[in-house]
């Protein structure tokens, strides 16, 4: 069987990413080396909610 390679490149403004598929805030990426390993893996970005130089207690989730 043979393999077809398609580009899924796309461009949002001057960002260039290798797919359209954007991991959403707060989904997955609950940590720096999380978000990181899910680039590596193949999602085009990722999202944060926020960021500082010191950690903090977070909201409890909705459910």
């Amino acid at each position: 069987m043979n393999s077809v390679k398609i580009n899924m490149s796309s461009q949002i403004g001057k960002l260039e990413l290798r797919n359209p598929f954007i991991l959403a805030s707060g989904t997955l990426g609950i940590s720096g080396t999380m978000l990181k390993y899910i680039a590596q893996k193949g999602a085009g970005a990722v999202v944060t909610k926020s960021f500082g130089l010191k950690a903090r207690e977070g909201y409890p989730g909705p459910v």
